[in-house]
């Protein structure tokens, strides 16, 4: 978990560079697509349905 703590804090500083980020930052969740023992995982939240402009 360590492993994809430090790679979704990478890709949100990469990704802060070239758009505006929303949000506290990088948290965690359940999810069983991010639960891989052995692959580092990010999940990417791009727009919210909640927020028309988006």
């Amino acid at each position: 978990m360590n492993d994809s703590r430090k790679y979704a804090a990478f890709v949100r500083d990469e990704i802060g560079q070239i758009n505006q980020v929303h949000g506290s930052g990088v948290g965690q969740a359940a999810f069983a697509a991010l639960k891989a023992p052995d692959i580092p995982s990010v999940l990417v939240e791009r727009a919210f349905i909640s927020n028309p402009e988006e």
